[in-house]
């Protein structure tokens, strides 16, 4: 797949902001010596910060000033230097010096802009900012497409992460060795002068502006612009007037010895100018590189040279580095040692390709005049393993368009590379030239060579043969034909085999496929239900495996074994017809056997000899005589309530009771009720409801609502007779999960419904239902009276009868519960009745008299 990146290049350049400077740490300890190790450090404070530049002249962000990390190398480092006597940073024209907070210690650090202003820093070189300074956080948020599209781009640059700090690398000095011979000595040096043998001195001597050491009754000796080595043999020379001993003569050989080193190094200051991510002017230490410098300065943007970067001493080029050879050969033939003035200047790239797909380190390169792809492979490390090398795709831009060029992988030493080439590397193709396939009822299935395996005897053998269960009465072979279509050959294995039909030739992509006899039949099973364990049957829904010589007995066993209540002689198995060949229909579909088995499914004589075949369906029916204990409940007012189990399947109500003791003296008969447990579905407390407005017959005018007991009804019965006539028809037979409740005798009544007060009041002996209704403030006007009916504590239900325009209410007994509906419509009174009536005769009367007058007209 190609990748098409518009390169920066390849339309009118945009100027593009600074990179983001790296984080402030924590600055450490100078350790380059002097009398202050903790005094702050000038390396790397930069003389200028140009402000965000412009995408298509909009900026994208306000001016800020960000100061490198001095704190990163703090080797590079000269303690004071930054308020050193003869300090160009001091003297510069045009700068202001400050200090943080006005420190008159001279902690602080002042950068000098080109405009004459200045950016403060703290003691580590951090810059001061004020409160209104973006974050960098605020800063991502806000960037614009084109910066996200150049941070996309900066990514892909090679090298480009080694300069900017995020990567591994860190270009800084190492701080445990000397300064080298060839080091060229300055203003600002502190020269170590060591004598001894015979003669023991040791001294430092600083390098003043004019160049010279004043070296003790020597006097001043010049060794500005002397390497270190030029500069020992010159002392040496000069020492040697008032120190006989440092060199051989007539009065004897050399004894005494002299060594000059580097005790303190100076400050210089470098420029960085062109297309570097923080161009400025930097104080930096003299064993500086113009590696240490690229990595100050964030190294090149992502539309600067890498290859040519150019150092430029007194306005002469003295090197122009290629950062290629460091990064992909570790040649550090460039990285020379900067000197005071020094221009590192970093053009714009003039020739970049992209290459991307299948090679190692796929980006963006620069390539020199000449360079081939060839050499832009060798930078992206070669191919990967799966690159597809025999041929390249190559875009290039031409001045109206794109053009599509295919590169052969034995040209690519030979092919120049132009600006904004885009190579794609693709992946060589998911497939085989030399495979066959083969499938199914063999040993080792899978793919194999064409080359050793060219005929289907041959493939065979590799796959170790067929297995005992392969169809040999055909095999299939799928093969592409030149138009990529498939078609299917078949042949008879079983003659191939014998020799007595010829081998088959194969071709690449050739498929072979032999069924197993398993796979052209049915899956043969056998269905088992009823009384038996089966913990899987969520999962097999009883279903087993048919084995041939299956007997019931190994199903049984398949299936867990017998429940309890299994009848182990009444096992009924049904099997289909299986009368395949004939052409009429037969009445019989099934054929049944009842069987007998032994319980404990033993290997024995007596055992079943019945054969099971596929898709039989066996039955294991309950014993007739066992059944699981069942259990009813007895509460309130017996001798021995709690729960007892049932005895005899017709067992009643009087014989638990007397199995309980009988009644006790506080025992309320009237009140006596039996609660059977029973599922209740919507449709039947739906049911419950109607039969309860039933009640009062108007269920469009009145509304009483059911208060059911989810999955538990009331059923109404006379405890008294009973009693008095055990075993009759009033005397029900209990069921699994009744309870029988015998309460006290209550000596209250509930009124409620459509009543001035509902309340529970004190059952007063021949009081009447009207009472009550007085006891609860009497009927509302809301209240249906001929309606009303009285709940009995044994679940039974009288409602109010009615004859002509008299009420006459039903009992009201202790425990009951007297319950007024709610009228939901209006009543039509008599006297509305009477009116219409009355306008209804009117109106007859009326076209009675106009019908007369109008034939009395017509004569």
């Amino acid at each position: 797949m190609l990748t098409l990146l518009l390169l920066p290049g390849t339309t009118a350049q945009t100027p593009t902001g600074p990179a983001p400077a790296p984080g402030p740490t924590q600055g450490r300890p100078s350790t380059l010596g002097g009398s202050n190790p903790n005094a702050p450090s000038t390396f790397g404070q930069p003389g200028n910060q140009p402000p965000s530049r412009p995408a298509n002249g909009v900026p994208t962000s306000r001016p800020t000033a960000t100061t490198p990390d001095n704190s990163r190398n703090p080797n590079l480092r000269n303690p004071n230097a930054a308020n050193a006597p003869g300090n160009r940073q001091n003297t510069r024209p045009g700068a202001q010096q400050r200090t943080t907070g006005g420190d008159p210690t001279g902690n602080g650090n002042t950068v000098n802009n080109p405009n004459g202003t200045d950016i403060q820093t703290d003691a580590q070189g951090n810059p001061v900012l004020d409160n209104t300074e973006q974050t960098d956080e605020q800063r991502v948020r806000e960037q614009s497409p084109e910066e996200m599209e150049r941070q996309r781009i900066r990514e892909r640059v090679f090298g480009y992460s080694i300069f900017n700090g995020s990567g591994p690398i860190s270009f800084e000095p190492n701080p445990r060795l000397s300064a080298p011979p060839s080091y060229v000595i300055g203003a600002e040096d502190v020269l170590n002068v060591l004598v001894y043998g015979f003669t023991d001195f040791n001294a430092q001597l600083p390098v003043n502006r004019q160049g010279n050491i004043i070296f003790p009754r020597v006097g001043p000796i010049a060794v500005s612009g002397l390497t270190l080595a030029q500069a020992e043999e010159k002392i040496r020379n000069r020492a040697s007037q008032i120190i006989g001993g440092l060199k051989g003569s007539a009065y004897g050989p050399q004894n005494t010895f002299l060594r000059v080193t580097i005790e303190q190094v100076r400050t210089i200051r470098i420029s960085l100018i062109g297309e570097v991510a923080r161009p400025a002017e930097y104080n930096v230490s003299s064993l500086t590189t113009a590696y240490n410098a690229l990595y100050l300065s964030g190294g090149p943007t992502e539309i600067g040279s890498f290859r040519n970067i150019q150092v430029k001493r007194k306005d002469k080029l003295i090197r122009t580095i290629d950062l290629y050879n460091y990064l992909l050969n570790a040649d550090k033939k460039d990285d020379i040692n900067l000197q005071d003035d020094d221009v590192l200047f970093v053009p714009a790239y003039k020739t970049r390709v992209d290459l991307n797909g299948e090679v190692k380190k796929p980006g963006l390169y620069e390539v020199q005049p000449g360079e081939t792809l060839g050499k832009v492979l060798e930078f992206a490390g070669g191919f990967t393993e799966v690159a597809y090398r025999s041929t390249l795709k190559l875009i290039r831009l031409t001045d109206r368009d794109r053009r599509l060029v295919d590169i052969k992988g034995e040209d690519v030493n030979n092919y120049v590379l132009q600006n904004a080439d885009i190579i794609a590397v693709e992946r060589i193709l998911d497939r085989y030239n030399n495979v066959v396939n083969i499938l199914g009822s063999v040993f080792r299935p899978g793919q194999y060579s064409l080359d050793e395996n060219p005929t289907l005897k041959k493939l065979l053998d590799r796959a170790e043969g067929i297995t005992p269960d392969a169809f040999t009465g055909r095999v299939v072979l799928l093969r592409r034909k030149p138009d990529l279509t498939i078609e299917q050959l078949t042949f008879d294995l079983a003659k191939v085999l014998r020799g007595e039909a010829a081998d088959i030739p194969l071709q690449k992509e050739d498929e072979v496929r032999i069924l197993s006899v398993a796979q052209l039949r049915e899956g043969n099973f056998v269905r088992i239900q009823g009384q038996v364990l089966n913990p899987y049957f969520d999962e097999n829904t009883g279903h087993f495996p048919w084995y041939e010589g299956m007997t019931i007995e190994d199903l049984l066993i398949s299936a867990g074994g017998l429940r309890q209540g299994a009848s182990a002689f009444n096992i009924e198995v049904v099997r289909p017809t299986r009368n395949n060949n004939s052409k009429t229909v037969d009445s019989t579909v099934a054929y049944t056997y009842t069987v007998s088995v032994s319980r404990d499914l033993s290997k024995t004589d007596s055992s079943s000899r019945f054969v099971l075949q596929p898709f039989d369906e066996v039955f294991v029916r309950a014993a007739p005589n066992y059944q699981a204990p069942q259990f009813v409940t007895i509460e309130g007012q017996v001798i021995t309530p709690g729960p007892y189990g049932i005895k005899n399947r017709d067992e009643r109500i009087s014989d638990i009771i007397s199995r309980a003791g009988g009644l006790n003296q506080f025992a309320y008969v009237p009140g006596a009720t039996l609660l059977r447990v029973v599922p209740l579905s919507q449709a039947e407390l739906a049911q419950r409801q109607r039969s309860l407005d039933e009640i009062s017959d108007d269920s469009q005018r009145a509304a009483v609502v059911a208060d059911p007991i989810p999955g538990q009804e009331q059923v109404g019965i006379d405890l008294k007779r009973i009693l008095d006539n055990p075993h009759s028809a009033e005397d029900l037979i209990l069921q699994e999960g009744d309870v029988i409740r015998i309460p006290k005798e209550q000596q209250t009544v509930r009124v409620g419904g459509e009543v001035f007060y509902p309340t529970t009041t004190r059952y007063s002996p021949g009081a009447g239902f009207l009472e009550y209704v007085s006891r609860s403030g009497g009927f509302t006007s809301r209240s249906i009276k001929r309606r009303s009916y009285v709940l009995y504590a044994n679940g039974n239900v009288q409602r109010t009868k009615r004859f002509l325009f008299f009420n006459t209410y039903p009992r009201v007994e202790p425990g009951a519960e007297v319950i007024v509906p709610l009228k939901t419509r209006a009543d039509i009174t008599t006297a509305q009745i009477v009116g219409t009536l009355g306008q209804t005769l009117g109106a007859l009367t009326s076209a009675v008299s106009i019908f007369f007058i109008i034939k009395s007209l017509s004569k």
